[in-house]
């Protein structure tokens, strides 16, 4: 498994470079930045994401989420940023309480492609490994970069801690990410992030991450987001399931 998606990607990677596309600004992948074709320098970007659910009657149930995401877009390169938590509760009591940071850098080295580092901490207070950071650098391609789609890959090695009930663990993984977005027309996006980090130590310790949105403008700089979110870990306690879903309806403030 880990060997095709692997030789997929660095085939991808390989054919892009005769696609003539822009410069590579590649951005956190799971369900945090948008892919964005921001050609001026010096320029800052920042959306902000609020969503909500109260039921009442038979069963009480309130879920929040949130989200702020953006960057900087500066000669020879791009830094962005993003900041998300997710607490939901059932008759009063607590079943999920997540958040995570992070922060991503591009140096560009051409037209078409640049480096990239990541930095992210997340913290889950109900899952198997309460905190995990995840560190990683590599390769970005810019494989599609036309007027209705963008596409960008990334590939290299990273490192992923676990805190957890036993105790602490470091994992040398392989950071495989792709963000697609595709402009349906002026007002609405699909967009799809997907990220696999493998893990190169021989356990089945894979993490799978992706999200499917799609969002329609509201009035001006103000949308409404449809969106599909997964995690697959195959590293989880007993009794625990391997696959996280998270369907959402948010509100997104474009600054």
């Amino acid at each position: 498994m880990k060997s095709t998606v692997l030789f997929f990607l660095m085939l991808t990677l390989s054919n892009s470079c005769l696609a003539g596309s822009k410069l590579a600004k590649s951005e956190f992948t799971e369900s945090a930045f948008e892919v964005k074709n921001n050609e001026s320098e010096n320029s800052w970007d920042m959306a902000a994401e609020v969503g909500a659910t109260l039921t009442s009657g038979n069963t009480e149930t309130q879920s929040f989420k949130g989200k702020l995401e953006g960057g900087l877009d500066y000669l020879g390169g791009r830094l962005s940023y993003l900041a998300q938590f997710y607490q939901k509760s059932v008759e009063q009591e607590k079943n999920a309480d997540k958040w995570k940071i992070g922060l991503k850098h591009n140096l560009h080295l051409g037209e078409h492609s640049s480096t990239f580092s990541i930095f992210e901490y997340a913290r889950d207070k109900f899952a198997s490994a309460t905190q995990t950071v995840t560190f990683a650098a590599g390769y970005t391609q810019r494989i599609l970069d036309n007027e209705a789609m963008l596409w960008n890959a990334d590939i290299g090695p990273g490192i992923v801690r676990t805190t957890m009930e036993a105790g602490k663990e470091n994992r040398k993984i392989i950071h495989v990410g792709s963000q697609f977005k595709f402009k349906l027309n002026e007002t609405t996006e699909f967009e799809q992030s997907v990220v696999a980090d493998l893990n190169l130590d021989g356990n089945d310790y894979d993490v799978y991450r992706s999200e499917t949105s799609l969002s329609a403008s509201v009035v001006e700089n103000l949308k409404m987001k449809l969106a599909y979110a997964a995690k697959f870990d195959a590293d989880v306690d007993v009794g625990k399931e391997k696959l996280d879903t998270e369907t959402s309806v948010s509100l997104v403030y474009i600054f």
